[in-house]
């Protein structure tokens, strides 16, 4: 909903939208690759991805450098500390050490 709430903000312009996306922000989720945290550990991967495509549609709709950020940091971490040879980057759906 985040995704889709963002992108019907850039095409109709109306505020509300991008509010009502901002609902679907988990600050919980965003907050460690916003400060940079190496650490999605134990953190559901199918719960967080979608958290974080909507944080780089938020970057590409206002242009908020912080929501770049936190793509950028976030998908360093899963590809460099989270990412197993088949290419996955979860074990039954969570982020482990490895």
């Amino acid at each position: 909903m985040d995704d889709v709430l963002k992108r019907l903000y850039a095409i109709t312009g109306d505020s509300k939208h991008l509010l009502l996306a901002h609902l679907f922000d988990k600050p919980c989720s965003l907050g460690l690759p916003a400060i940079k945290a190496d650490d999605v550990s134990y953190f559901h991967a199918n719960t967080h991805i979608p958290i974080v495509i909507g944080s780089q549609m938020h970057y590409e709709v206002t242009g908020d450098s912080l929501y770049k950020e936190i793509g950028t940091s976030f998908m360093d971490v899963v590809n460099s500390s989270h990412s197993n040879a088949t290419g996955g980057t979860s074990v039954g759906e969570f982020w482990y050490d490895v």
